[in-house]
């Protein structure tokens, strides 16, 4: 699937994340004072912990930036964005 350059997703990422390589992982607790991360592209909260009260949607495994850990994409974004951010992939894959 395709991107369109004018994609509300795309806010100047490429200056971080292009070519970058990801990997799927379970997201866990990595700082006592932090307790979520969002998808870099649609915000999506991802997290341990799930709450009927919050209207984000949630993740509990997303994509994560290889060798830093810190920068989150979401399963959706992740098969959107891969081809035009040429992503490289490492570890095991999701299962669809």
């Amino acid at each position: 699937m395709a991107i369109e350059d004018d994609d509300w997703r795309l806010q100047g990422q490429e200056k971080y994340l292009l070519g970058r390589t990801m990997r799927w992982t379970t997201w866990t607790l990595h700082r006592e004072d932090w307790d979520h991360d969002h998808c870099e592209f649609c915000m999506a909260k991802i997290w341990d912990r799930h709450s009927v009260d919050d209207d984000h949607v949630q993740y509990k495994a997303a994509w994560v930036t290889a060798d830093e850990s810190n920068r989150w994409v979401c399963r959706e974004c992740f098969s959107v964005l891969r081809a035009s951010f040429a992503w490289s992939v490492v570890g095991e894959q999701p299962t669809p």
